[in-house]
């Protein structure tokens, strides 16, 4: 009788015949299918792991042959410590003193650029360092740079470093939000001995009448923020000449800046100012203001300034000014004044990196905790993604992207001037495309650092000479 084991002994002999069979064509062959490759396959990967090892050994034993290193310009990084050097002045082997001028030496030439390590360069003598001072040696990819939105926000703040201050905080790429203000809404400040009226995503200079007619009162800032904010016309009386001088008017004698006042059947009314040749068109802000302008008592004496009420057929006597006194900018309602604080984050956000677009005012964005000290010149803190950088074009003015001339750096906390779109190449990068147009207002709140020029990294140009023993 045939046992289980007996029966498992011949399905296997069986089945070995068959493979035999199949791939050699010998089913007696007593040798197994595949075992010649499989020990030559074996012998291999051993014969590599022993070289390999063989040749990691000797590295450990005679490190330091790299070679090829002779080339002008080359820029050759130290791989132990990041030390940066190039070739130059009868092949001596310069270091330079920054990743960015080293750049501006090697080009965009990824070929020029070498990494090695310390043993590789013991060989060669060192010359004198290069570079240009205080430039930058963050230099990210273009893929990388920072585009944006930039806020430029100011808020009051209390700390035991920085005492009670009003601190300017420039971000880039980074949500700060916030509530936006409303065509009808509007912030009055004060800095550097001026009043402002942030309406309408600008900034108008206002009188102590103006405040006087909005009932506001105006908070303390750092008058540098405001350079963030598009200027618009003051809010004022508009300038009346010859104020005070009798002249022919609606409904008799009358002086220059005399107020009248047309209302109509339907309810609507219109608001006028005498000039010397007319009535002139006001708005019913103007008109207020005009009421308020202490320069309007000489048109109406000890009486007090008020609007004279005229029909139609009197505005027809006098005729029109040939002057234009009415600002569309200051059309419509008062606005109504926002309660703020200071300690409240006032924010100036550009999102469009076109740079056409002029700055959205909000109130309650989040910003980094303040910093513990602050530099005198520029924004009190600059908040940029770690490492990062941005390739900022200057924009006049919103609305004049295509003005833009200058291009910067912007890294380290500081803007750096990049000679011309040749330089910005040799950094890597391409105008326009990688470039975010920033307004002018909000880069010089950055401090400026030197011009990043390939001439001024070395007074000696690298030459093609054989490397020094």
């Amino acid at each position: 009788m045939q046992t289980r084991k007996d029966l498992l002994q011949a399905h296997r002999l069986m089945s070995q015949r068959a493979s035999l069979a199949l791939i050699s064509g010998e089913p007696d062959n007593p040798e197994l299918p595949m075992r010649r490759m499989n020990i030559a396959a074996f012998s291999g990967i051993m014969i590599g792991i022993l070289c390999m090892a063989a040749f990691g050994i000797y590295g450990v034993i005679r490190p330091g042959g790299a070679t090829g290193l002779e080339k002008a310009g080359m820029l050759i990084v130290e791989e132990e410590t990041g030390a940066r050097y190039v070739w130059c002045e009868n092949g001596r082997l310069c270091p330079v003193s920054n990743y960015v001028s080293a750049r501006l030496v090697a080009g965009e030439n990824s070929d020029s650029r070498r990494t090695v390590s310390t043993a590789s360069l013991k060989k060669f003598e060192r010359g004198p360092t290069l570079g240009i001072p205080g430039a930058p040696n963050t230099l990210p990819e273009p893929d990388e740079l920072t585009r944006g939105p930039w806020a430029v926000c100011v808020r009051t703040v209390e700390s035991t470093s920085l005492g009670r201050r009003s601190l300017v905080t420039l971000t880039a790429e980074r949500k700060v939000g916030g509530t936006p203000l409303t065509d009808g809404q509007a912030l009055v400040v004060t800095a550097d001995g001026h009043h402002w009226l942030l309406w309408r995503n600008s900034r108008m200079r206002i009188p102590p009448y103006g405040l006087a007619t909005l009932g506001a009162t105006p908070v303390q800032i750092a008058g540098k923020w405001l350079n963030s904010v598009t200027q618009g016309p003051d809010f004022a009386a508009p300038k009346i000449p010859g104020i005070g001088h009798p002249v022919n008017g609606p409904a008799g004698r009358a002086k220059v800046g005399q107020i009248f006042n047309l209302s109509t059947a339907s309810g609507a009314s219109s608001s006028f100012v005498l000039l010397a040749d007319g009535l002139a068109p006001i708005s019913p802000i103007q008109r207020d203001l005009l009421v308020a302008a202490p320069e309007t008592r000489r048109a109406y004496g000890p009486g007090g300034v008020r609007p004279i009420e005229i029909n139609a057929g009197q505005v027809n006597t006098v005729g029109r000014s040939a002057h234009q006194l009415r600002d569309q900018r200051l059309e419509g309602r008062a606005p109504a004044i926002v309660p703020f604080g200071g300690t409240t984050p006032l924010c100036a956000l550009y999102n469009d990196p076109s740079g056409n677009d002029g700055a959205t005012l909000t109130l309650n964005g989040a910003l980094p905790a303040p910093p513990e000290t602050t530099s005198p010149q520029g924004a009190d803190q600059i908040a940029f993604p770690p490492g990062s950088a941005a390739l900022a074009g200057r924009v006049p003015s919103p609305g004049k992207a295509d003005q833009v001339s200058t291009y910067y750096l912007v890294a380290e906390g500081k803007r750096f001037p990049i000679k011309d779109s040749e330089t910005v190449g040799k950094l890597g990068y391409s105008l326009p495309g990688d470039a975010s147009n920033v307004p002018a207002g909000v880069l010089d709140l950055i401090v400026q650092g030197p011009v990043l020029d390939p001439a001024a990294v070395s007074a000696a140009r690298p030459t093609n000479a054989q490397a020094g023993n």
